[in-house]
């Protein structure tokens, strides 16, 4: 073969290389995981220039980067994910979804999708308007219901009942302190029971019968003053609050508002009538122009949307009810799931996720 017919070989071969080479080089990157975004202070909500923000989105964007997961936030809206019905979600992908940044980990969500492990437990609380015209009467009549007077009661025969018992254990082995007049005798033992209950009673007992009863009194003491000191300070409390809601049992009998596909839910199940919002902000802002009479909503919403925008005219009950984790929703069968637990779990045992925590919500952890 001659020296030109090579190089014509050589030009061909060469051709051939760069055709060959080309579908390599135009393939396109790995197609990103979309994730299901909406507005859900303080896990997630817009900064002014349109950015995203809040506690999933830390926590997201900390695992994408350990996974090394190319992903768009899509923003959605509850009503997108659940059935006609209302009663269980629809599979994430039927609205093109691969992750769902905060979803509710629940029989509901796992149903028809994957969850992760929960990165955040919380449950619903009540939202209300302080009541200015309550009075020492009201606080009074709620503070003496039939069950406290009952521990009062008892509060206060428990010293007789152990007087009594005292002074015959004692009367004929004791006189100095419990001899003489039945009356003076009576009176002493139950001075001496009176006294035991604050701790200031002395070691005046001789007889073992005596001791031991006392043992047990000083136990019964410890039990029935933690009662009332509860009872005391939890009215206390809801006084300074100023509602006239103190909790769950109240809400059959004022006008409720919730967003319609979460606290509504729960309120439907126990039968208890509200107003549907689209969103807990929308349910909080009508309670604070009167609309409605409490707000059933996330705890931790709750406590970031009132500190931040209604500080003073609302206040949020303490306590919770119907607790929940909330975690990352996964098309079902995902092969992401276990990465993104290994890296979640692992980012949570750090004090950087306390950090995160601390941002959004001050002093609360998790």
């Amino acid at each position: 073969m001659t020296i030109k017919g090579l190089a014509g070989r050589f030009r061909e071969a060469a051709a051939l290389a760069v055709l060959l080479a080309l579908p390599a080089a135009a393939k396109p990157g790995r197609k990103p995981v979309i994730v299901g975004v909406r507005v859900n202070p303080p896990f997630m909500f817009h900064e002014a220039d349109g950015s995203w923000d809040g506690i999933t989105i830390d926590l997201w964007k900390h695992v994408a980067g350990e996974v090394k997961i190319p992903y768009e936030l899509k923003e959605y809206k509850s009503p997108d994910l659940r059935s006609a019905d209302n009663k269980h979600f629809l599979p994430f992908e039927k609205n093109g979804l691969d992750v769902l940044a905060n979803a509710v980990i629940d029989r509901d969500t796992e149903e028809f999708n994957d969850t992760s492990a929960p990165y955040y437990f919380t449950g619903l609380s009540i939202a209300t308007r302080p009541d200015s015209k309550r009075g020492l009467l009201e606080f009074l009549g709620r503070l003496l219901t039939p069950r406290f007077l009952e521990s009062a009661a008892l509060l206060a025969c428990a010293p007789l009942i152990m007087g009594v018992l005292v002074w015959r254990i004692e009367r004929r082995k004791n006189k100095r302190e419990f001899g003489g007049p039945q009356a003076m005798g009576l009176a002493a033992a139950i001075l001496w029971a009176c006294e035991s209950m604050v701790g200031k009673s002395r070691p005046i007992l001789r007889t073992w019968p005596a001791r031991i009863l006392t043992i047990g009194w000083t136990f019964g003491c410890i039990m029935l003053l933690s009662a009332a000191t509860a009872k005391l300070s939890s009215e206390f409390t809801l006084n300074q609050l100023g509602s006239r809601i103190t909790g769950p049992k109240d809400l059959p009998y004022v006008k409720v508002g919730a967003r319609k596909t979460s606290a509504g839910l729960t309120l439907q199940k126990r039968g208890i009538a509200f107003t549907p919002y689209e969103t807990d902000a929308q349910a909080v802002d009508a309670l604070a122009r009167g609309e409605v009479d409490a707000v059933v909503a996330s705890a931790a919403f709750l406590q970031y949307y009132v500190a931040k925008n209604y500080p003073k005219s609302i206040v949020v009950l303490p306590g919770t009810f119907t607790h929940f984790s909330i975690g990352f929703g996964l098309t079902k069968g995902s092969p992401l799931t276990r990465k993104i637990n290994v890296a979640m779990l692992d980012f949570m045992d750090t004090d950087q996720w306390q950090q995160v925590i601390a941002t959004y919500m001050g002093s609360s952890t998790q």
